[in-house]
């Protein structure tokens, strides 16, 4: 593991309080992996939580099927979701040391949500769902008519 990057990583990522120490006995392993242009990432290993997860069984839409809908709209824009993203939806604070997460600087958790959670991209959809009326964006009533 390149510790510098990690180290570097886990500073920032502690500024923008999106992690917290841990004090539980177990997390799940961090690596750093290589990105195609050669930068690094830090990957966690939720494969074995992600085994006991109840699937959320909301079906995501087709982006085909968003863009479609999308098409000449002027109020709803990707700058208007720019900000959105999973790790930008808080964990419950009950589940968050189910995020936890083992490095060489010791046990953390997140705050927010975690890339490579099963449930990930349909927690981001309700979230969607639930931020943009479907008076201003057509998005959620798309989703809200694939759900139902």
């Amino acid at each position: 593991m390149n510790r510098r990057y990690l180290t570097s990583t886990l500073r920032i990522t502690w500024r923008k309080v999106t992690i917290v120490a841990l004090s539980s006995r177990y997390g799940s392993p961090t690596f750093t992996g290589q990105k195609k242009d050669g930068s690094l990432r830090i990957v966690h290993d939720y494969r074995k939580l992600n085994e006991y997860t109840v699937l959320d069984v909301t079906p995501l839409p087709k982006i085909s099927s968003i863009l479609e809908e999308l098409r000449g709209k002027s109020l709803c824009s990707a700058s208007s979701i720019s900000w959105a993203g999973y790790n930008n939806i808080r964990v419950l604070a009950e589940d968050t040391y189910k995020t936890g997460f083992k490095t060489n600087k010791g046990l953390f958790e997140w705050i927010v949500m975690p890339f490579g959670l099963c449930n990930a991209p349909a927690t981001f959809t309700s979230m969607l769902n639930e931020v943009f009326p479907p008076d201003i964006c057509q998005v959620p009533r798309l989703v809200q008519a694939l759900h139902g």
